[in-house]
Parts: C-alpha cells; structure tokens; sequence
C-alpha cells in the first residue's frame, strides 16, 4: 500500500472518504499547480491544515489514503528533482497560474515541497488518478 496525507477540514475530509470517494482534483492549486496534493508525513499534512485553518471547511485533520500498489503503479509519474521542482515552482508563480496549471502529461507529479528533499509531496491531477483516489483501490480514513 503507498499511504499518503492530506491535510483538510474536517467537513471535507469526512465527505472525502466516503464511498465512493469524493476526492476532486481540480479543486486544490499549490506549488506545481491545480491538483490533489498529499505528501508522506501525517504531521507535516496536520500542521499545513493548522496553518491555513482559516481557509478550511472544519476544524483541522488530515485525510489518509491508502492506496492500492497496483493501481498506484498504473499511475504515469512525473518525478522532479529540487531544481525542476523550484523552477516549475518559479515559472508558475511568475505567469500567476498556480490555480489552472495541469501538465496534461502525466496522472501525478512528485516533488520536493519548498525545494527541501527530505519533504516529498504528491500532486494528482488527472481523471485516472481521481477514479484511483476515490474508488475502491484506495482506503480513505479521517485522522
């Protein structure tokens, strides 16, 4: 199972993790773009949920996805290393299109949150990996 996090309301996140999910990618914008972003750490995703709790849809929590290894694999990554990280980062920012940004090329990007490699975030963006994220392939649970 490839466990991620994502930090949330907790109104939203107990709608999330309904069944079927309610997970949508086009919602949410951040470093690399209009997506669902999750990252590794549970308390990492708590305290972003902390810090922006004014924003939130509840108190702060965080959403678990357990997600199935052979739906996540059917995935296409793309991979950024912190200096393709920071410049995709730079380059949106730049033109202002954090908000509407999907590369159209793969299911999710995996990068470095703020350029720092020990933290990893993920940024689904594609109708395959909402259908992987919401459906049956994923355990979703309020934490």
């Amino acid at each position: 199972m490839q466990t991620r996090f994502h930090g949330t309301g907790l109104n939203d996140a107990v709608a999330m993790a309904t069944s079927p999910g309610t997970i949508n990618v086009l919602l949410g914008a951040g470093e690399f773009g209009r997506g669902f972003y999750t990252q590794h750490s549970q308390r990492r995703a708590l305290q972003w949920a902390i810090r922006v709790k004014v924003k939130l849809n509840g108190s702060p929590c965080v959403l678990r996805l357990d997600i199935d290894d052979a739906a996540y694999a059917r995935l296409t990554v793309l991979a950024l290393d912190v200096r393709l990280g920071l410049n995709l980062t730079e380059i949106l920012g730049h033109w202002g299109v954090k908000a509407t940004f999907m590369t159209g090329c793969c299911d999710l990007i995996e990068g470095p949150i703020g350029g720092d490699i020990s933290r990893i975030q993920q940024k689904f963006e594609s109708d395959d990996a909402q259908v992987v994220l919401n459906g049956n392939d994923t355990q979703r649970t309020v934490n």
